[in-house]
């Protein structure tokens, strides 16, 4: 009986680094004190012991463990605060149970690594900017240790937003973007704590605005950015006079730079209508040299406006505001031919129905 009171002494005080299974510890007193020829105190206290700590341990695996152990995200883990709220209630216990002792090693590395985030954010705090590689290490360190804190949440949440920039960024560089797309991604790179790559987006940047720049002194319009479809009047105005040959040269170089430009495909558009004008005012009688067309080619003519229409970047009201000359000419001349046709028919049935 000695002995085995000296076991259990050594267990409890001496061998419990590690933490005691508590299964074991049941198979032990079991097998050490069934044949005793007296009872000892110490082991009926440890199987009352046991029965609390068990309970504990049984709470402890709803809360950590029964949820699955693939999840991403950092809202479905268990607070800090809830495995410090165990620690404590595990301060009555008669034994360092095992599962006390990985739930310990647990919120130790969640409070050092709380601390790393701490120190992490104050020196991003004072302007120097972290790098990604940096976030993706506490990222994956926040995967391993699986719970929860303020601190842990905001980084997930950086790290993902500098997820979906990243990948957009990559987009907008291999592939042709809005110019104010480039710019809302520059801007939103800038005002990361990180050190994100923002030279290939620059660049395209700039060759966006060297060409706004070479149009700006042809067509002062900057001033008319807000006012698209006064805009667009403007480059149908200047396409009258001497720049006609210097915008038909901005319009291929717009084509080219790798960035669509609004006021590019405006003045893309306005070239466009400007030889549909030409064509459609042979067909206006009050032309110089115009002519008669046939109907079929006036309609024909007139679709086309609705494929100008669609490519312009305008709201969809500004859209229906907005005419290449000729147009409305067009539609009147067709129009009349319309009625004229529709008197035909009616007048032809007249004569039907008379004989």
């Amino acid at each position: 009986a000695q002995q085995v009171q000296g076991r259990i002494r050594d267990m409890v005080f001496n061998e419990s680094g590690d933490g005691i299974d508590s299964d074991h510890l049941l198979k032990f007193l079991d097998n050490q004190c069934s044949q005793l020829p007296v009872q000892l105190p110490e082991a009926d206290e440890l199987y009352t012991y046991r029965l609390e700590v068990v309970e504990w341990e049984r709470r402890v695996s709803e809360v950590f463990y029964s949820k699955d152990e693939d999840l991403e995200d950092v809202n479905a883990y268990t607070s800090l605060e809830t495995a410090r709220d165990f620690q404590v209630s595990a301060k009555a216990h008669a034994y360092p149970s095992k599962v006390l002792v990985e739930l310990n090693a647990r919120v130790n590395k969640a409070m050092a690594l709380r601390d790393r985030i701490l120190q992490w954010k104050m020196a991003c705090a004072d302007g120097k900017k972290g790098s990604l590689k940096t976030l993706g290490s506490l990222i994956k360190e926040i995967s391993r240790v699986r719970l929860r804190f303020p601190e842990a949440e905001d980084a997930v949440q950086l790290h993902k937003l500098v997820e979906c920039w990243t990948d957009r960024a990559n987009v907008a560089i291999r592939s042709r973007i809005s110019y104010s797309e480039i710019k809302n991604l520059i801007k939103t790179g800038s005002e990361f704590p990180l050190d994100v790559d923002l030279e290939k987006l620059k660049a395209r940047s700039r060759s966006a605005e060297q060409w706004l720049e070479a149009l700006e002194e042809v067509v002062p319009c900057r001033e008319l950015e807000s006012r698209r479809l006064d805009l667009m009047t403007l480059l149908q105005r200047s396409l009258c006079n001497d720049n006609q040959i210097r915008l038909h040269e901005l319009s291929s170089e717009g084509n080219r730079i790798p960035v669509d430009v609004d006021e590019a495909k405006m003045l893309q558009v306005a070239l466009d209508a400007k030889n549909w004008s030409l064509k459609a005012q042979k067909w206006i009688p009050t032309a110089h040299d115009s002519k008669r067309g046939k109907l079929c080619d006036l309609r024909g003519h007139l679709e086309k406006v609705s494929s100008l229409r669609e490519r312009l970047p305008l709201s969809d009201s500004e859209k229906k505001s907005w005419s290449p000359d000729g147009e409305k000419e067009l539609e009147k001349i067709v129009a009349a031919a319309d009625s004229w046709f529709e008197k035909v028919r009616l007048f032809g049935r007249s004569c039907v129905l008379r004989f």
